[in-house]
């Protein structure tokens, strides 16, 4: 409600108030995904739904009152199809890689993380890195969509999602293998996001180059930029491909990002 209010107050929307909004949902949703205290994530959660709300209700004016009139329906339509369209796509491909990861817990555990001999709590805390390593990777990718879709295009990006996809799927199932040792190349952002968690949990230690758990942790890296790619990418390519002539075009924008109708369904 706050900020719906903040929105739509103070005359016209300011693209300050926009980037405010987006800032103050990324950290709070940074700052809740490492929150362990329960009051602490409930006042996160209160702030990721006010930045949350402010950038979209004035993302939304903005446009409209940018657009031509004769475009507004259109342009609304690809927004909409952008904005909630990476909810059933990301869904479905990070859904997918929890089902992979979810039975290989065991052997990372024991084949990578195990032979290192490390204190309980450091060895807990490398083990749920490892493990969530592809939502680090989803964050970088989705930051990097938009420059990629700028010097490549949409479908152009899509296919750098496609060749990490591909890269990561080989390289973490032969993490040994020389094409394994291409995770390697992430070592230095590795250690960078274990120094970040480190300020928050035990302290996990750092890895180093060719090691077969940084490769690991580094497929998985590059897997989750791959899902950050595609799920920002593949609804602003559908509303660019969807029928244009077709007097229903806007509709059919929107509701193939609609997450509520899975992207199949007519209203």
């Amino acid at each position: 409600l706050a900020g719906g209010w903040l929105a739509v107050s103070g005359g016209l929307p300011r693209t300050g108030r926009l980037v405010g909004g987006a800032i103050a949902l990324g950290v709070a949703e940074v700052l809740l995904a490492v929150s362990n205290l329960f009051p602490v994530a409930i006042l996160l959660m209160v702030v990721v739904g006010f930045g949350g709300i402010t950038m979209a209700a004035t993302a939304n004016t903005m446009i409209q009152l940018n657009v031509p009139d004769t475009l507004r329906g259109r342009a609304m339509s690809v927004y909409t199809t952008v904005f909630a369209g990476s909810t059933p796509i990301g869904g479905l491909l990070f859904g997918y890689d929890t089902a992979v990861i979810s039975g290989a817990v065991e052997s990372i555990k024991i084949n990578f993380v195990a032979p290192l001999g490390l204190p309980e709590g450091a060895r807990l805390s490398l083990e749920g890195f490892t493990i969530a390593g592809a939502l680090w990777g989803c964050l970088i990718g989705g930051a990097l969509g938009g420059v990629l879709a700028h010097y490549l295009g949409r479908r152009g990006g899509l296919v750098v999602a496609g060749v990490l996809f591909f890269i990561s799927s080989l390289g973490s199932a032969w993490p040994e293998s020389w094409l394994g040792h291409l995770g390697s190349v992430l070592t230095p952002l590795i250690n960078a996001l274990l120094w970040f968690l480190n300020l928050f949990f035990e302290d996990a230690p750092y890895v180093h180059f060719g090691e077969p758990i940084t490769n690991f942790i580094g497929h998985r890296l590059f897997g989750g930029m791959g899902i950050g790619l595609a799920s920002m990418l593949a609804p602003m390519y559908i509303a660019e491909i969807a029928p244009r002539n077709d007097a229903h075009a806007p509709e059919t924008r929107r509701t193939l990002g609609d997450p509520s109708t899975g992207g199949t369904q007519r209203h």
